[in-house]
């Protein structure tokens, strides 16, 4: 998963359980600029010093432990990365889910931003159902995911030019 980080520059990660367990694995000779309006993944990030963390703040969610709201849009409005991490709750050939407004509009913003689109989504998500969509497949270049993804799945993103990277996934499910 690692390798499809670019070699510098700016990486978006969204906030979400998976996308967290990937800043978990960054080594600590990278050097990248992340932005992030995950307060998880701040704190994963706390120590890697070269790493330049840069946070979206806003109205801290509770719930999801991210920053939203106008504050937050006004910030991703100002950037260009050239990477964004997109963690989903769902997936269907209709595009990426997750379960409330205001992270679909976050998510939709770091899309907008950002030059390549990594989705993050083990096999489960496709048959997970979540309230908001944050994006069409269309705006996905690169899926990561576990091997379980079904050939009717695979067949869906690759109508969609979605580029499928299978990894390992640990007993949580998330992607390693």
């Amino acid at each position: 998963m690692i390798e499809l980080l670019p070699d510098g520059g700016a990486v978006a990660f969204d906030a979400g359980t998976t996308t967290n367990a990937v800043a978990n694995l960054l080594p600590p000779t990278l050097r990248l600029q992340v932005v992030t309006a995950s307060l998880p993944i701040i704190n994963t990030l706390l120590g890697k010093e070269n790493l330049d963390v840069i946070s979206l703040d806003g109205t801290l969610h509770q719930s999801s432990q991210s920053f939203a709201g106008p504050m937050t849009l006004a910030a991703i409005r100002e950037l260009r990365v050239r990477t964004l991490l997109l963690a989903a709750s769902s997936v269907t050939t209709e595009g990426v889910y997750c379960g409330n407004h205001f992270d679909a509009v976050s998510k939709r913003a770091l899309v907008d931003v950002a030059d390549e689109v990594i989705l993050l989504a083990d096999s489960s998500k496709f048959a997970s159902s979540a309230m908001v969509r944050a994006c069409s497949l269309d705006d996905v270049d690169v899926l990561v995911t576990d091997d379980g993804l079904s050939e009717e799945h695979r067949a869906a993103l690759a109508e969609h030019h979605v580029e499928v990277r299978t990894v390992a996934v640990d007993e949580d499910h998330a992607i390693a």
